[in-house]
């Protein structure tokens, strides 16, 4: 089932090609975009590339929990690097539970691409945490075992925060995400059509 849109009611006055939806998703479903792990879906070619502008962010790659196992993970997102309990158990919006300990974290540095593919990007979930600042704690594990791309890092505030101990303090964050669509949602085509004359 396909909704129309009438573009017509969205054509932003005094131009003749460009329109602007208000309130375009929920409430609802801008929190579960925002806060939620999730996955990208079968639309897309498994790869996506996010380019970093801004400030830093941390992204943790999550996994599902079998589905023999009944209760959340006990280990708390301190295993990833930062100190914000893990909370109540993550369930995706398929319904299935996630384990709250990240299998990896990376902290995005401005500037900085990240691409992931192939088991990682169709079997996992990814996400940022919505916080004001990340809190690196000393816990005698070497850097890289917190952030994966430890040793990657260019030297500076960052590299020196995960290292050792220390927080950083989140600012505005644009990220710009590059994916291969595979084929088009059939409310998309039909927007686009009407965009180009043809509907």
């Amino acid at each position: 089932m396909s909704t129309t849109i009438d573009l017509d009611e969205y054509l932003v006055p005094g131009t003749s090609n460009t329109y602007y939806i208000p309130e375009f998703v929920t409430e609802d479903e801008e929190e579960f975009l925002i806060r939620k792990p999730h996955e990208d879906g079968p639309a897309y070619h498994p790869v996506v590339a996010t380019l970093s502008l801004g400030s830093h962010t941390v992204f943790h790659y999550y996994k599902y929990r079998p589905d023999d196992e009944s209760s959340p993970s006990t280990q708390s997102e301190q295993s990833a690097g930062t100190t914000t309990a893990a909370g109540p158990m993550i369930v995706s919006g398929a319904g299935r539970p996630i384990d709250p300990t990240p299998v990896f974290s990376l902290l995005l540095e401005p500037r900085s691409l990240v691409i992931t593919t192939s088991s990682l990007y169709t079997a996992h979930l990814h996400g940022i945490n919505e916080l004001l600042e990340d809190k690196f704690v000393e816990d005698g594990r070497v850097p890289g075992e917190r952030i994966a791309n430890f040793d990657m890092l260019k030297e500076g505030a960052e590299k020196a925060a995960v290292a050792s101990g220390g927080i950083l303090e989140r600012g505005m964050r644009y990220s710009l995400t590059c994916r291969d669509v595979e084929k088009v949602h059939a409310g998309g085509g039909a927007l686009f059509k009407k965009l180009r004359g043809q509907a």
